[in-house]
């Protein structure tokens, strides 16, 4: 008797940890395709042509195959997290360059639109033609020469106050092209006589440009090189806009 109910006890066990293991089988593999789902949406949205795409969606799909390899090999408990992200980053460094530099480790945005709005500037080791384009077009709005020092300080300064960005109150109407600003909890990018509406996809249907101030989320430095005639690269759903 007491051998009988050993046994079925055992046996309720494993049948509760068999459908806990399906539970959670269910729970990822439908985390898994979502964010597959999410990827290809993102995709779709931002790709040139359909090479673009498959070329776009096959890296990260291998590197979201490689992430899960990671975390399988170490029994789901943990991952070095440079790890994780070597092989998440890997999709942007197709053209060989190594994304982890000695000191810094390069940034990743919708466009140069975004990464300028978000207090950066172009980088010297991988665009360093477009890094003296920034500083010549400061000269051209009529300040003094500055080195990429110097302008890595004050767009510092410009961009963050304590930990929370800085926001500029400006004319739109004196807004170059390539500023972005802040309409409530949205952000816009300035083009021509409309603004267009951003998102991390891209940009969307142009609106037309209000009136009156406007917070700016573009560093007073940096606008003062796009009214220098610097001519940052936008986002392919820019494009025609």
């Amino acid at each position: 008797m007491i051998g009988s109910l050993i046994d079925i006890t055992e046996r309720k066990k494993a049948e509760e940890q068999r459908e806990l293991l399906i539970h959670e089988l269910n729970h990822r593999v439908k985390n898994t395709l979502a964010t597959v789902q999410s990827l290809a949406a993102q995709m779709m949205r931002s790709a040139a042509s359909l090479d673009d795409f498959t070329a776009a969606f096959e890296a990260r799909l291998f590197a979201l195959s490689k992430t899960h390899n990671l975390l399988t090999e170490g029994a789901w408990a943990g991952a070095s997290l440079r790890a994780l992200l070597e092989v998440e980053v890997a999709p942007y460094a197709q053209d060989g360059r190594n994304v982890w530099q000695t000191g810094y480790t390069e940034l990743f945005f919708l466009d140069e639109v975004t990464a300028l709005a978000a207090g950066h500037r172009p980088c010297c080791e991988c665009r360093r033609t477009a890094a003296r384009g920034f500083q010549a077009a400061l000269v051209a709005a009529g300040m003094t020469p500055l080195s990429l020092d110097e302008i890595d300080a004050r767009l510092d300064a410009e961009r963050r106050d304590g930990r929370a960005k800085r926001l500029h109150r400006r004319p739109v109407c004196e807004l170059p092209d390539g500023a972005m600003i802040a309409l409530g909890a949205d952000a816009f990018a300035i083009r021509g006589d409309t603004i267009l509406p951003w998102s991390p996809a891209g940009y969307g249907a142009p609106k037309p440009r209000p009136g009156g101030e406007v917070e700016v989320l573009t560093p007073p430095l940096t606008l003062a090189a796009l009214h220098g005639s610097y001519a940052p690269l936008w986002h392919p759903s820019a494009a025609g806009r």
